[in-house]
């Protein structure tokens, strides 16, 4: 954490303002001893693991790490629903603690990776499971989680198959992104020929999941278990 690309971010996070990066960072550290976020991992995630995947075995042509989720193995509405929201968010925690902690060791072993790139695969959404009050309100957590505990982690987050039905729940959240974030954001619709262009821009073939139009399986999905038999 005494890293000055870690540092860095705190500052830019509050523009430079020192007593106000110093007060977010000493709530980050706060907030770290108060969720003992230093144990997580050694946590049982089995099944959040099955039912929420996300991957972080792909990197863009300039060596950054991503981290991929596609919406329809996330249900939402069901985490909401079956007591376990608090749960669900320790869970996004863990997996935002995850992917910003690759990010931060890869930099330390490269040192030219400061940030990674998050890429959500919205092909399967639906109001009920992703729409719903309940579920909007955890998706805005996501935000509010990232935006509080890992500012600057992130180079680009890259929304493809945003259909029409999602756009206001995007509009929405997008009121209370930082700008740095709004910034970040690229948002592509259901023309896969437009993000696909885009992707190829950023990564090899086999750096992405097929669904994206690339050539990467990745551990613990289907298509990998059907390989190993």
């Amino acid at each position: 954490m005494k890293e000055d690309v870690y540092l860095i971010r705190w500052l830019r996070a509050r523009y430079f303002n020192i007593p106000d990066a110093e007060r977010f960072l000493m709530e980050h550290l706060k907030w770290r001893r108060d969720n003992n976020m230093d144990t997580i991992f050694e946590e049982d995630w089995s099944d959040y693991d099955t039912e929420y995947k996300y991957h972080l075995e792909s990197r863009d042509k300039e060596g950054k790490p991503v981290l991929y989720v596609s919406v329809r193995n996330w249900d939402l509405r069901k985490a909401a629903l079956t007591g376990r929201r608090d749960r669900f968010n320790r869970f996004v925690d863990k997996t935002l603690e995850e992917a910003c902690g690759l990010v931060q060791e890869l930099g330390e072993k490269y040192k030219n990776v400061s940030q990674g790139i998050f890429i959500l695969n919205i092909d399967g959404f639906n109001l009920v499971q992703h729409g719903c009050l309940q579920c909007i309100s955890s998706l805005l957590r996501i935000i509010v989680s990232y935006e509080a505990h890992h500012p600057g982690c992130a180079d680009k987050f890259i929304f493809v198959n945003l259909p029409e039905a999602a756009r206001p729940v995007l509009a929405a959240a997008r009121t209370v992104f930082h700008p740095d974030t709004n910034r970040a954001l690229q948002v592509y619709g259901t023309n896969r020929r437009r993000w696909e262009k885009v992707l190829r821009e950023y990564f090899h073939p086999d750096q992405l999941p097929e669904e994206l139009g690339g050539t990467k399986i990745y551990s613990g999905t289907d298509t990998d278990d059907d390989l190993k038999f």
